[in-house]
C-alpha cells in the first residue's frame, strides 16, 4: 500500500493510505465546484436586479399591490429608495462575480462573503418582522439568505483552507 504524508500543523505529520488521500482531493473538488457554481449562480440573480433600477413606477405599483403590500406610495423618497436599493443588489452581484470567477485567487474572502450573508439574513429577518411584511416574505427572505450563507461556509470548510 502507498503511503502519503499529509503535513499538519507545521513539521508534524499524519501518515494515510493513497487512495483516502485521492477520495479527500475529490471531495473538495467536488464542494469546491459546488460552491464556485452556487456563488456564480447568486451573483448572476443579483445583478438581474440592475433592470429594476428602470423598471417604470407602474410596473413597481402593480407588483406592489399583486404581492400584497397595498398601494404603492408614488413619492421621491420611495422612487430613490427602490431604485438605488436595486442598484446596490446589482453591485454586490458585480463584485461577488468578479471574485467567484476566480476563487482561488480569492478564496480568503468566500468566508467573509457568507459572515456576511448570515449577518444580512438575520438583519432581514427582524426588519421584515419589524416592517411587518407578509409572512410569506418574512420567511423567503431573511432565513434563505441565511441558510446560503451557512451552505458557503460549509462548502468552504469542505474544499479546504487552501484549494
Amino acid at each position: 500500500m502507498v503511503q502519503t504524508a499529509i503535513p499538519r500543523g507545521g513539521a508534524e505529520h499524519l501518515s494515510v493510505p493513497h487512495n483516502q488521500l485521492r477520495q479527500r482531493n475529490m471531495q473538495a473538488t467536488t464542494a469546491e465546484k459546488i460552491l464556485t457554481i452556487l456563488l456564480r449562480l447568486n451573483a448572476l440573480l443579483l445583478c438581474t436586479a440592475f433592470l429594476t433600477v428602470f423598471l417604470p413606477t407602474a410596473w413597481m405599483s402593480s407588483t406592489h399591490a399583486w404581492l400584497g403590500l397595498g398601494e404603492f406610495p408614488d413619492a421621491p423618497i420611495t422612487q430613490y429608495l427602490t431604485r438605488s436599493c436595486s442598484l446596490l443588489y446589482a453591485a454586490h452581484g458585480v463584485l461577488l462575480l468578479f471574485i467567484v470567477w476566480r476563487p482561488r485567487k480569492y478564496w480568503a474572502l468566500i468566508p467573509v462573503i457568507a459572515v456576511l450573508h448570515m449577518l444580512l439574513g438575520v438583519i432581514l429577518l427582524g426588519i421584515d418582522l419589524k416592517a411587518p411584511l407578509p409572512w410569506y416574505w418574512t420567511l423567503a427572505e431573511g432565513p434563505s439568505i441565511f441558510a446560503f450563507g451557512v451552505i458557503v461556509f460549509w462548502l468552504w470548510k469542505k474544499s479546504g483552507d487552501n484549494p
